[in-house]
């Protein structure tokens, strides 16, 4: 019997509760709702059956801390530090060079944007997707006319813009040339796991 007391008892000043916080109160009870709780508790109270006591859920201990890259970012090394890639190049029309070697890179993404070290100059690329930055500048191209005089050059200015984007074990660094819509090169920058 002890052991249906305390839950009726809870039920009967949850049940006072309710009716004593009426319109006057500021919350407004449905009357039927009440009505229909106060004959559950009379039928579990006449017929023995009480609510089930909840009992409280088994402490857990909290997820062991795993160490490892939590982002994007720190996946390709983009921490800031210099990091050694080796790089292939892909040219699409323009002049896009790789001597072969690998390269010492710097990339440290801070909030909405990427500082771009490629070991001398810092460029500041801003954020357009989770893991892409972009980079608008003025650049040119030289344009030959073979048609009046092949050894006349003529620079041209146009507005050119870079893209970063990071992968899982590197970057990808694509070049446009004015408004086209696919890189004229694009070069993939690959980490090197340095094995003791």
């Amino acid at each position: 019997m002890k052991k249906h007391v305390l839950p009726i008892l809870i039920m009967m000043i949850l049940l006072t509760i309710a009716c004593g916080l009426g319109p006057s109160g500021g919350i407004a009870f449905n009357e039927e709702k009440t009505k229909m709780a106060e004959e559950q508790l009379d039928e579990n109270l006449t017929s023995g059956n009480a609510p089930e006591s909840i009992e409280e859920p088994e402490a857990t201990s909290e997820p062991a801390d795993l160490s490892g890259p939590s982002s994007q970012a720190e996946l390709s090394g983009a921490t800031g530090d210099f990091v050694e890639y080796s790089v292939t190049g892909t040219n699409n029309g323009c002049i896009c060079s790789v001597d072969g070697n690998n390269v010492m890179q710097s990339l440290d993404v801070q909030d909405d944007k990427l500082i771009y070290n490629p070991g001398g100059t810092a460029y500041e690329f801003q954020k357009i997707n989770d893991d892409t930055f972009k980079r608008t500048y003025m650049g040119y191209y030289i344009l030959v006319d073979t048609t009046v005089d092949p050894q006349v050059e003529t620079r041209v200015d146009e507005e050119q813009h870079d893209i970063i984007i990071l992968t899982k074990d590197g970057f990808i660094v694509e070049h446009y040339q004015g408004y086209e819509s696919s890189p004229c090169c694009f070069h993939t920058y690959t980490r090197v796991e340095n094995t003791p």
